[in-house]
């Protein structure tokens, strides 16, 4: 299993779709968040 974490800027940036798209799957529980930073920056951990 892979322990990498996106910011969702980056990882819809990487996947060449928009922030909104990936908040969507967010919501839907198509992706799973990793955690927040101090900053409070949603992350999303790679499933695989």
């Amino acid at each position: 299993m892979f322990d990498e974490r996106y910011t969702v800027s980056r990882l819809a940036q990487d996947a060449g779709v928009s922030v909104h798209i990936v908040r969507d799957y967010l919501l839907r529980g198509l992706l799973r968040p990793a955690a927040r930073s101090k900053g409070r920056m949603k992350s999303v951990a790679r499933v695989g």
